[in-house]
């Protein structure tokens, strides 16, 4: 396709088209896509975060259809407000188009936009499309959320305190080694790479139970303990263990001769989230939220920044290459 129809209003309209519920004004918009600029009604306590998903970098298209990367684009950016007590209320979001991205992918690609909206809430506020010279598709996105204070924040941990995981970790790294050697893979996994699912569920039990210290998890359990440590001025002391592995996990790491629990420290994009309590938090915790996870315990600010760890942290389009 080339670079003129991205410029014409008639196809904004036909993307529009596959967003029926969240291209007009109500809820939070006054005037929303259609017009050189969104209004939105006042919030009380409102949550920005944005996040860029590059070709070559964070996804390759082969292994995921249109409407596969449009729902992960969009829940990559909208797990960040799961992480910081906040529910969403608008998406924005910019494309850069290579010049062979065809029509109906693109429709695909907003029909994925749609079902994130559909699953977390949220409405699909404004954006923008341009033409790339480049041969990657890259996507921009920026949301909006209502926060439900205190924030949580990454420097609130304390010595004493135990490091858990809202969920089962290393699946998505698992599901990624498979696509990229063309193995045979649970669905579990696959789905884990390709369709990660934001903890909007898990969130509002975190604070309730006053859950102080939060992020979500895309760097793998290493990297996302280090950025909790250095914000907090302690350390971490990773406790992973047999029993932190998903039975899919297993299996798959041992029919390939891998280490599971390097792919649980290592492994990216498991989107679950990462926190940290104490003993009794963590009983009621657990009262509503069984599949939560004691990984680790803080300590004192040691030497190093996290200890126990088997496995180095992820990086986006290098640990995917083959």
């Amino acid at each position: 396709m080339s670079a003129s129809p991205y410029r014409e209003f008639h196809l904004i309209e036909e993307l529009l088209q596959q967003l029926p519920h969240h291209r007009r004004q109500g809820g939070i918009l006054k005037t929303g896509a259609g017009d050189d600029a969104a209004a939105l009604h006042t919030l009380h306590s409102p949550v920005v975060t944005t996040d860029t998903q590059r070709e070559g970098v964070h996804f390759q298209r082969a292994w995921l259809t249109g409407r596969q990367l449009g729902q992960k684009a969009a829940m990559v950016c909208l797990s960040d407000l799961a992480a910081s007590y906040a529910t969403p209320q608008a998406l924005f979001i910019n494309l850069c188009l290579p010049e062979n991205t065809d029509q109906p992918y693109l429709l695909d690609l907003y029909r994925g936009f749609g079902d994130a909206l559909e699953t977390y809430g949220g409405v699909l506020a404004g954006g923008n499309i341009s033409s790339s010279r480049e041969n990657d598709l890259a996507i921009d996105l920026f949301a909006i959320g209502e926060g439900y204070a205190p924030m949580p924040l990454r420097s609130n941990a304390r010595p004493g305190e135990l490091l858990c995981s809202s969920g089962y970790l290393g699946l998505a790294r698992a599901g990624l080694h498979a696509l990229m050697h063309g193995h045979h893979a649970p669905a579990s996994l696959l789905e884990a790479f390709r369709a990660p699912r934001a903890r909007f569920d898990a969130a509002p039990i975190l604070h309730t139970a006053e859950v102080t210290t939060l992020m979500d998890i895309s760097d793998g359990l290493q990297g996302d303990s280090e950025k909790i440590a250095s914000a907090s001025g302690v350390s971490i002391e990773l406790h992973i263990a047999q029993e932190h592995l998903h039975p899919d996990l297993r299996e798959y790491a041992t029919q390939h001769h891998l280490d599971p629990i390097a792919m649980i420290a290592g492994g990216g994009e498991d989107y679950e989230l990462l926190f940290t309590c104490s003993e009794q938090q963590l009983k009621s915790i657990r009262t509503k939220l069984p599949t939560v996870q004691v990984v680790g315990r803080i300590l004192p600010r040691g030497a190093q920044p996290v200890t126990g760890a088997a496995g180095a942290s992820f990086v986006h389009g290098v640990d995917w290459k083959p």
